[in-house]
């Protein structure tokens, strides 16, 4: 069950993060990764959505990117929101740290 809820908030920050950015002067144009890291909820995840806030650490690679030299990336980003095992909505900021200029891309993100 926690792996669930792990892909499921790995999914949903992906969608946050690669839908409706702002283009950054220091992020790539366009870019599709694989994602894989690991979320830790302030309590665990039940039936009914609750408040939780939540980290998410990992990478990104295998990027394709319409800018050359964004092949992969570190991710950090931390939310809050009232989530259940399979619905809820939460907000948050992720911060990119794209390899290998180490340039960053700072987003803020919405999950549903």
């Amino acid at each position: 069950m926690r792996t669930r809820v792990v892909l499921a908030v790995t999914a949903a920050l992906l969608g946050g993060l690669f839908s409706g950015i702002q283009p950054a002067g220091a992020a790539p144009h366009g870019a599709l990764c694989h994602i894989k890291g690991k979320a830790t909820f302030s309590k665990p995840l039940g039936q009914k959505p609750r408040p939780v806030t939540y980290s998410f650490t990992g990478k990104l690679d295998n990027c394709g990117s319409s800018t050359k030299g964004y092949s992969s990336a570190a991710i950090s980003a931390t939310g809050s929101g009232k989530l259940s095992c399979g619905q809820g909505s939460s907000t948050g900021v992720a911060t990119v740290t794209w390899k290998p200029s180490n340039r960053t891309s700072t987003v803020r993100y919405s999950t549903t």
